[in-house]
């Protein structure tokens, strides 16, 4: 996270004070989505102001879902230095990219 992102888009998982604190802390506004409990479920507005939050995240969700379900070992990054994590990286991205337009040309 980097400080001039701005806002962080986010489901209601990342809702708390701890995650205020370190993003106010970052400069960073967050846009968490908000939780129902039982017996006090959202309202019409709350559930509006989560439909709007949630376009965002929504889009690159899957991308995440697909990594940690799909690419396990890929993701448990041991290189040390910025080259070779940066390449890394990279090479998750190539192989996410491949997967996904095989599945789209499927």
């Amino acid at each position: 996270m980097e400080a001039d992102d701005g806002i962080v888009h986010a489901d209601s998982a990342y809702t708390g004070d701890a995650i205020e604190t370190i993003l106010e802390a970052h400069g960073v506004t967050g846009e968490m989505c908000e939780k129902g409990y039982r017996d006090h479920p959202l309202t019409k507005a709350q559930k509006k102001r989560n439909r709007k939050k949630s376009t965002i995240w929504v889009c690159v969700e899957p991308m995440f879902a697909f990594m940690t379900n799909t690419m396990k070992e890929g993701l448990n990054m041991r290189w040390i230095g910025l080259p070779r994590s940066t390449a890394g990286i990279g090479l998750l991205n190539l192989v996410y990219n491949l997967a996904r337009y095989e599945q789209i040309m499927r």
